[in-house]
């Protein structure tokens, strides 16, 4: 069943009855509990409605973690029009989609290290007028740049997920868009 995820401002992250909820652990990280991919989307879709040109959010898990489905969710906060168009470009290492603004969604899963034409590739997408989204990033982490989201998916149970937004440089301030929730509960749903 489809359980909604709810902001809650400081202290450690908590279950009751029906919902899930994110804490602000600290300054520099967001945490979230996910019980379906419908909240995993949502809090994607979330996420989506913050980002600009320029940034970079680079995801981290294992297999079945939940990075594709939550791409799904931030490219549907971007305006992306039809979720069955955001596909993971395993195979393909990009795909691009338009929506508020350009998206590059990157899959670096079937390679071991990031070197010349595929190098070449992240490096533009880093640094265009698009939002870059990096699946496996872990494969490629000498090459992100200084600033960057920091997206981490962990298994929790059947269907549950602990996803984690942190950030690397000037891209913190991104984070302080989620403090001005912090005198009232936001629902995601």
């Amino acid at each position: 069943s489809s359980r909604p995820c709810e902001l809650i401002p400081g202290g450690a992250a908590q279950r009751r009855r029906g919902t899930s909820k994110i804490t602000m652990r600290s300054k520099k990280q967001v945490v979230w509990l996910s019980h379906s991919a419908k909240a995993t989307k949502n809090i994607g879709r979330k996420i989506g409605h913050f980002l600009r040109n320029g940034d970079v959010v680079a995801l981290f898990g294992d297999l079945g973690a939940g990075k594709t489905t939550l791409v799904k969710g931030i490219a549907r906060g971007l305006s992306v029009k039809k979720e069955s168009q955001v596909t993971s470009p395993t195979f393909m290492l990009i795909h691009e989609y338009k929506g508020r603004h350009k998206i590059f969604h990157m899959d670096w899963y079937r390679l071991d290290s990031l070197k010349g034409a595929d190098r070449e590739l992240a490096d533009e997408c880093f640094h265009s007028q698009a939002i870059t989204l990096v699946e496996w990033a872990d494969r490629g982490k000498k090459i992100l740049p200084k600033e960057y989201l920091r997206i981490d998916l962990q298994h929790r149970g059947p269907g549950a997920r602990r996803i984690s937004l942190s950030a690397k440089g000037r891209a913190q301030t991104f984070l302080s868009l989620f403090k001005q929730n912090k005198k009232r509960k936001t629902e995601i749903s």
